[in-house]
């Protein structure tokens, strides 16, 4: 049954889908998300990504301005610091980087620490 509803409020465009992690991943992924139609939340720990993205402005050179500041006039695209607003996401991709450690295997702090905050 949930799986019902889920897939309903795709088909309605009523999904709120949550990205956590607005770099080069995750910013094009939550943009794309938005320009389709679904609210989208994105969350990070930088304060001066989350408030260029709230303010219409984007700090990726492969993502426009002018798509985020109309994203953000539309209502379809956000940005907090406050990981607690996870709870008002249906659905979450974790889009945080995993960089090699000397010894080329991935650090997975960051994967660590996104994966608490769910």
């Amino acid at each position: 049954m949930i799986t019902n509803q889920w897939l309903e409020k795709v088909e309605q465009r009523d999904l709120r889908v949550g990205v956590i992690g607005l770099g080069y991943v995750g910013l094009p992924l939550a943009v794309s998300f938005a320009k389709a139609g679904l609210s989208v939340l994105g969350f990070d720990v930088d304060t001066h990504k989350v408030t260029a993205l709230n303010e219409g402005r984007s700090y990726i050179p492969d993502v426009p301005g002018d798509e985020i500041a109309a994203l953000r006039e539309t209502g379809h695209l956000a940005a907090t610091t406050d990981f607690a607003q996870l709870q008002q996401c249906d659905a979450i991709s974790v889009c945080v980087p995993t960089p090699l450690r000397k010894t080329r295997e991935p650090d997975l702090t960051y994967i660590v620490k996104a994966t608490e905050a769910v």
